[in-house]
């Protein structure tokens, strides 16, 4: 975290997207929030005490000054995750056969209910925004094992709310993007509602490209 001034008023914003939960890092990538509300949430103040704090413009240059906003994080793996007292450590090299067939097995249920669930009955391919909004559920399964020494599906996905909260949105994405990749190209050959409506995985870098756009727009200054 680095500490400024915005007028009198003392914040801290965080140095990158492994300083950012993935709740807040949806809000903004997610949501219709203009320079204000973007930096509301990156400093953990209310919109008013960000408008208090000095004028507009220059909360929007300053809002812009952070670049790390205007691409996602990289693909990398992480070592390990810190979820409050916990400290999650990843066996070396990661590869989806350190996971359980359980484990697999309901990362695709994951996947395909979640698809559907997304598109419905309509034929089209996944966001970029939703590939991601699978990731914490995907993340779960797998470091819900790491955690309690023994996988429970349930346990898994009640853990979710948790790790949205508590791991980086950077870690998440990073261990999401591994299990995706890997994931879909083993269903490729598979029956499944993922092949029935045609539903190929977009490239991480059209996601990144699209995004980039969509956040150049969303910290654009609504007067």
């Amino acid at each position: 975290m680095e500490g400024y001034k915005l007028g009198k008023t003392s914040i801290k914003v965080p140095s990158g997207w492994h300083e950012i939960n993935f709740n807040k890092a949806m809000d903004i990538l997610d949501g219709e929030l203009n320079a204000v509300e973007t930096l509301a949430v990156l400093t953990d103040k209310t919109p008013e005490e960000i408008r208090r704090a000095t004028d507009l413009d220059t909360i929007f240059y300053f809002t812009n000054t952070f670049l790390y906003l205007q691409q996602l994080p990289g693909h990398d793996f992480p070592r390990s995750i810190q979820m409050g007292p916990d400290l999650v450590k990843f066996p070396a090299p990661i590869d989806l056969g350190n996971a359980e067939v359980g484990q697999v097995e309901d990362m695709q249920s994951i996947i395909m209910k979640m698809n559907k669930d997304f598109t419905g009955e309509t034929a089209r391919e996944l966001t970029e925004l939703e590939l991601i909004k699978i990731m914490p559920h995907i993340a779960a399964v797998y470091i819900q094992k790491l955690l309690d020494g023994e996988y429970d599906g349930q346990t898994a996905q009640d853990m979710v709310p948790r790790i949205k909260e508590e791991v980086s949105f950077k870690a998440i994405t990073g261990i999401g993007y591994f299990f995706l990749s890997r994931l879909t190209a083993l269903m490729s050959g598979q029956e499944s509602e993922w092949q029935k409506h045609h539903l190929m995985r977009r490239s991480w870098k059209r996601a990144s490209l699209n995004l980039m756009r969509r956040l150049a727009h969303t910290l654009h200054l609504t007067r």
